[in-house]
């Protein structure tokens, strides 16, 4: 047997009927070199049992499975596969009538290649339906063409079986995410995986904003579920971190309160020219966090995909394609941003992470380590991050430790007027403890200073060029010493 192809019918979209005539009637390979895996949810939600059935042939398996996600049904289809390559596709996508035979040939071609994705082509018939092609497809072509690693499309992914078995293939827990997971883990064990534009099948797209949600809620679900359980250790996933986690520590309750109260003390004699009033967005910002967690971010969220999704039911009625694709960008960006938020909330994933002795930028690990930080950049080739103005990092102190060093890029001098002002567990750092350079400082530890500590900062804002940001400490890298 050449090729087992696994087929889940829970995404069909009503065009399993075409999927199935794709591979029975159309395929150039000789019957008996491949098998036909169907895998249906057993209470058969659509009743497409019946309409499968008649055009089974003796070869072929039906199975009825208590599972109801195509990822699910993938992992359970290739454990029953007998075939020395197995196809993986979906029942709203249909082959061309030389797939097969292509696939071989591309097999014979490539004696190294574990695997490789072919190319899908549209059936859009509506302007949604255009737009989620839209999407998908340039998706699609930056994964194939520019991402160094995320070359497996489940619609239509071909595999040595041997090669699959050895990467662990689908993880069904991760639900749609799991393709993106066995794309790493193939990386991660030198199995090469190719692209073959000219195998070709055909897509189809419903258009249908409730079918995308439910694709989405999935991906989302199984991407958040897969950092809290130590994804972001790999660090090839790390560049493809979602930025929600990699920020999750300005939702942490217990970070806000203690910027809260950094952020207070202007109001408390400290020198007129730090600004009181500059300092109000911060107190609001950093006590509704410290009262609330990620819940009214979370629920401001849903207001702002509902109002997305009421713009872009008027922008399909009366707007043009352009102006439409714009109001399907920000539905898409919305809801995606909404969904995470509210899996960092069900996966307690804001709880403060272990202290560190060392906090590096480019360690997406340490997410949950820190508040108030913008995203990742790089500086001359060094991960950074810039701080907002009040900023602050859980650091492990011991007995031995002597100093927290702050190294900064050059762009703002610490030794500016007014200097940052530094705090540990929100006590004030004398200024006679702390040693500044143009682009270092260095905080004398006194001996019972030990445990875990809040280091935290506010500082005046930094305005960059073209950057309209709230800008803080340009961070390189914070460590505890002892020396």
């Amino acid at each position: 047997m050449q090729f087992s192809i696994i087929i889940p019918l829970d995404f069909h979209r009503s065009r399993s009927l075409d999927c199935i005539r794709g591979w029975v009637e159309t395929q150039r390979m000789p019957a008996d070199d491949f098998e036909l895996i169907w895998l249906l949810p057993s209470d058969d939600p659509d009743k497409l049992g019946d309409s499968i059935r008649q055009f089974l042939r003796p070869l072929d398996q039906f199975v009825l499975c208590d599972a109801h996600h195509d990822m699910d049904l993938c992992a359970r289809g290739a454990a029953l596969a007998c075939g020395t390559y197995l196809f993986f596709t979906e029942s709203h996508v249909w082959p061309e009538h030389d797939v097969l035979l292509a696939s071989k040939q591309v097999f014979d071609d490539h004696p190294d290649w574990a695997a490789f994705s072919c190319r899908t082509t549209r059936v859009a018939p509506n302007r949604l339906a255009q737009l989620e092609a839209d999407m998908y497809e340039h998706d699609t072509n930056q994964a194939m063409n520019a991402h160094p690693w995320r070359k497996i499309l489940d619609a239509c992914f071909v595999t040595r079986s041997d090669a699959y078995r050895a990467a662990g293939g689908f993880d069904p827990e991760l639900g749609h995410f799991a393709e993106w997971a066995l794309a790493a883990r193939y990386y991660e064990c030198g199995l090469t995986v190719g692209y073959a534009p000219h195998i070709v099948l055909r897509h189809f797209y419903s258009g249908d904003i409730s079918e995308w949600r439910r694709f989405t809620y999935s991906f989302v679900e199984g991407e958040m579920g897969f950092y809290a359980r130590g994804g972001d250790r790999a660090r090839i996933m790390q560049d493809d971190t979602p930025p929600e986690w990699t920020q999750r520590g300005n939702w942490n309750r217990t970070f806000a309160r203690a910027l809260a109260t950094c952020v207070c003390k202007p109001l408390q004699g400290w020198p007129t020219r730090f600004g009181s009033l500059a300092w109000l967005p911060a107190i609001v910002r950093w006590s509704t966090v410290a009262a609330c967690g990620v819940a009214c971010p979370q629920r401001a969220a849903d207001i702002m995909v509902a109002a997305r999704r009421a713009e872009l039911f008027a922008a399909n009625i009366i707007a043009s394609q352009a102006q439409l694709a714009g109001c399907y960008d920000r539905f898409v960006r919305a809801l995606i941003h909404a969904r995470r938020l509210r899996e960092l909330m069900r996966l307690a994933a804001l709880e403060p992470a272990p202290a560190v002795t060392e906090f590096t930028p480019g360690d997406h690990r340490l997410g949950g380590i820190a508040a108030g930080f913008h995203l990742v950049e790089t500086f001359g080739g060094t991960p950074m991050r810039w701080s907002e103005p009040a900023a602050v990092v859980a650091l492990a102190v011991t007995r031995a430790s002597r100093r927290i060093v702050i190294e900064c890029a050059p762009g703002r001098s610490l030794r500016a007027d007014p200097p940052p002002r530094f705090f540990i567990n929100e006590v004030t750092v004398p200024r006679g403890a702390i040693t500044f350079a143009d682009y270092r400082a260095v905080i004398a530890l006194d001996r019972t200073t030990v445990g875990v500590v809040r280091l935290a900062w506010i500082c005046t804002p930094f305005k960059g060029d073209a950057d309209r940001r709230r800008l803080g400490l340009p961070i390189l890298r914070i460590a505890v010493e002892d020396r």
